[in-house]
């Protein structure tokens, strides 16, 4: 199986502040990419991390249910 490099020009913004590969379709992060994301161009970086800046955090579990007390059931 080939591994993908993620080359920066195959990697696009998608919804929730992530970065998809557009030819595995894998989702990337900054250490994912080639060439090395710290030698990209400030402006590159500014916009990535822009982009990431607006992903959605994970909303918290709501609380658990109390269980069921017996003799409440049909």
């Amino acid at each position: 199986m080939l591994n993908c490099q993620h080359h920066v020009q195959w990697v696009r913004q998608v919804a929730g502040g992530l970065h998809q590969c557009i030819l595995c379709f894998q989702a990337v992060t900054k250490k994912d990419v080639s060439p090395k994301f710290e030698d990209l161009p400030d402006d590159f970086r500014r916009r990535w991390e822009a982009h990431e800046a607006t992903r959605e955090v994970a909303p918290k579990a709501p609380p658990a249910a109390p269980p069921a007390s017996p003799g409440s059931g049909g």
